[in-house]
């Protein structure tokens, strides 16, 4: 703050100087007098002297704030930022210490790489009303930022829609699920996603775990993205539990109902690795017609997948005439091994109340505990 206050004050005085000759310069307590107080930080900020270095402030209490910044280096790379502070009216400051810095890179192929990850510090500090400084580990040289009339909903999409983009199909997401977490699921699970922006998780089961320095839960959620236009989907969401307490987010990955990762054929290593799938106990009914069309075709399969508990609805769709359920089920296959496995299962119910499986296979979820 003292050499943000150098700096104002020394233009103060130029400016002063050069407006008549009985100004006096403006002293230190001025100074810090314009520059404390109270200041709504919401909205879209830009640097200055380039407009493609921009900042978001997204209220989250009185006087905290979400932050993202954003600085697009060319069109397949961009440099971001995640922090959080609370802005402090007496010296016209928001600080934060673990700030979240990385390079992000498009490739050939359109797939999103991380590169440079690290631990930033830094400020915002008051100029102006529509003016702030922003020194940031990772930024470099102090920047000014001036306030936009830009929709921060509407930038966040228009900057981060396409690599949240979701596939094109017959399916609509659908929020129906069983709930099934003790208070530890809820907690840890409330503690690892804590700090992320624009973006808000339901948690619904944790689908499998696997004993590794600590433990390992992945967890199922529903998603609902400010990110990509306030699109929802399913997300499966890997958070590790270190022996001491410790709990870190390891990794997010959307379980897009049109695009679900399936296996053909496989074994029990190829399934599980050496997760354990969960076999957790639900009370209430996702849906009543759901849960009767889904009972009804399972009586229709051959038994060689068994005891069947749906998890979530994926999506819910319509094929001529007939409505359309994809689901996200637990169960057994004892051709491959006698342990539980995630299924993803296609049921249609026709006009008649006729209900058939159209479609069953093994979710790959190696596939998308591995991603990153």
């Amino acid at each position: 703050m003292k050499k943000l206050l150098t700096g104002i004050l020394a233009g103060l005085m130029l400016v002063t100087a050069g407006c008549a000759q009985k100004s006096e310069p403006m002293t230190e307590e001025a100074v810090v007098q314009m520059v404390s107080g109270d200041m709504k930080l919401g909205g879209v900020w830009e640097d200055e002297t380039n407009p493609k270095l921009t900042v978001i402030f997204i209220e989250t209490g009185e006087n905290e704030y979400d932050v993202i910044g954003h600085l697009e280096k060319s069109d397949s790379e961009t440099e971001e930022w995640n922090m959080h502070g609370k802005y402090d009216p007496a010296v016209g400051m928001l600080s934060y210490q673990d700030g979240e810095y990385s390079v992000r890179k498009m490739t050939a192929d359109e797939e999103i790489v991380t590169e440079n990850e690290q631990t930033v510090t830094g400020n915002f500090g008051k100029i102006g009303e529509k003016s702030i400084s922003w020194q940031d580990s990772a930024l470099g040289e102090s920047k000014t930022l001036k306030l936009t009339d830009r929709d921060p909903d509407q930038t966040l999409y228009e900057r981060n829609g396409p690599k949240l983009r979701l596939a094109i199909g017959p399916y609509a997401a659908s929020k129906l699920f069983r709930e099934a977490l003790t208070d530890e699921d809820k907690a840890r699970f409330v503690k690892a996603v804590d700090g992320q922006i624009a973006v808000g998780y339901t948690p619904v089961q944790v689908i499998a775990a696997q004993t590794v320095n600590g433990k390992n839960y992945t967890y199922l959620a529903y998603g609902e993205f400010v990110l990509s236009g306030k699109q929802e989907t399913y997300v499966i969401i890997t958070v590790h539990e270190g022996s001491d307490g410790s709990i870190e987010l390891m990794s997010t990955n959307l379980l897009d109902v049109n695009a679900p990762k399936l296996l053909d054929a496989t074994t029990k290593d190829s399934m599980f690795g050496a997760w354990e799938i969960a076999d957790n106990d639900a009370d209430g009914l996702i849906d009543d017609e759901v849960d009767d069309a889904f009972a009804k075709a399972a009586e229709t399969m051959d038994g060689t997948v068994g005891n069947l508990v749906p998890i979530a609805v994926l999506g819910t769709g319509e094929k001529d005439g007939a409505k359309t359920f994809r689901m996200l089920v637990r169960g057994t296959d004892e051709t491959i091994a006698p342990n539980k496995a995630l299924y993803v299962i296609d049921v249609e119910k026709k006009a008649d109340d006729t209900c058939s499986v159209a479609s069953c296979k093994p979710l790959d979820l190696l596939a998308y505990l591995l991603a990153v």
